[in-house]
């Protein structure tokens, strides 16, 4: 889970964990909601995520990672450890409108 190391006389640790996220990729119609959950293990394991959606508009994600699409377009889906912050996945969604029928 954890490694160290001597470094110039100073001890360096390292924590090693992965952050997953399920599913890894999803379709939605805008405004509709699909949900996705992270797991975090290794050395990060008892900590939660952040929610993100990386392009700047669009969509948006709770912090429970309920994402919900408002424009047509593909979107990616980040959690990021808390703990770890060099630690993250993503998921993809594409968004749809809405058909008529």
């Amino acid at each position: 889970v954890w490694t160290t190391a001597q470094d110039n006389g100073f001890m360096v640790i390292r924590l090693f964990s992965t952050v997953t996220v399920s599913p890894t990729s999803a379709s939605v119609e805008t405004g509709k909601t699909t949900t996705f959950t992270a797991t975090v293990d290794g050395a990060a394991k008892t900590s939660g995520v952040d929610w993100s959606v990386q392009e700047a508009s669009g969509g948006s994600v709770t912090s429970g990672g309920v994402f919900t699409g408002t424009t047509a377009g593909t979107y990616h889906v980040v959690a990021t450890s808390i703990v770890d912050r060099t630690k993250s996945a993503a998921a993809t969604v594409t968004a749809a409108a809405l058909t008529a029928g």
